[in-house]
């Protein structure tokens, strides 16, 4: 709704959209591994650095959560 608004054609939304599928929670794993290295830090203060870190990025919780339960 908010690219409609802002004048931009539906059809070009949906061929931006149409593309391959992103997923986030790789995403939010390869950021964080960037700034605070690899294995994770599993530290319950520094886990919380990184859940923060993480959320100030845009990542939800549910993608968080799951780098240190599927990844």
């Amino acid at each position: 709704m908010e690219l409609l608004q802002k004048g931009i054609d539906r059809d070009d939304i949906d061929a931006a959209f149409a593309g391959e599928v992103i997923d986030r929670t790789a995403q939010a794993f390869a950021v964080a591994v960037k700034k605070f290295g690899q294995p994770l830090p599993d530290a319950p203060q520094t886990k919380i650095k990184v859940q923060r870190y993480l959320l100030s990025r845009g990542f939800s919780f549910d993608e968080i959560r799951s780098i240190y339960t599927n990844l």
